[in-house]
């Protein structure tokens, strides 16, 4: 094994570093003295065949970010182990503000549909009215009319109609 086995390597951000010469050469930092064989066999089976990819997992009961290759594909195998808990704990923050954000995005859509809702059917509500009260015997009730859509035209239909039962034939 290599003398530099022992030095303690970090990048900044507690970046952990192993590398691995083969052989049983193997260079990393103090808090990962010996964890090559805790770091993912597909990692090191990619990171084998030369090329750059990553993991997460556990590694020495600590959420990690491995990421791993090798600088010409020949090199040794460079594992870089970064502290995977801040990542975790932005991502749960990220859910709690989706989730938020879906939940008054739903609000925000039933209160819209409510208030078209009872807008669209606030004619057929006086329309219920004004037959309930011609029913009753008051052929002056009327529908009130406006607008230029389909509850307009049926709205002077039935005022049409009321006018027809009012006028004594």
């Amino acid at each position: 094994p290599s003398t530099l086995g022992a030095l303690d390597a970090r990048y900044r951000g507690d970046v952990e570093t192993i590398a691995d010469y083969g052989d049983d050469d193997v260079f990393s930092s103090l808090a990962l003295q010996g964890a090559l064989g805790e770091v993912s066999p597909d990692l090191r089976s990619l990171v084998g065949r030369g090329q750059l990819g990553y993991a997460f997992q556990v590694l020495r009961g600590n959420d990690v970010l491995i990421v791993g290759g090798r600088s010409d594909g020949r090199g040794p195998a460079c594992y870089f182990v970064f502290p995977a808990g801040p990542v975790i704990d932005a991502m749960a923050q990220l859910r709690l503000g989706l989730l938020g954000a879906w939940l008054i995005a739903v609000s925000v859509a039933l209160l819209a549909a409510g208030i078209i809702a009872r807008g669209i059917l606030r004619p057929v509500d006086a329309a219920g009215r004004a037959a309930r009260r011609i029913a009753a015997g008051d052929l002056r009730a009327r529908v009130p009319e406006g607008g230029r859509d389909e509850f307009a035209r049926w709205a002077a239909e039935f005022n049409r109609m009321a006018d027809a039962l009012e006028t004594p034939v």
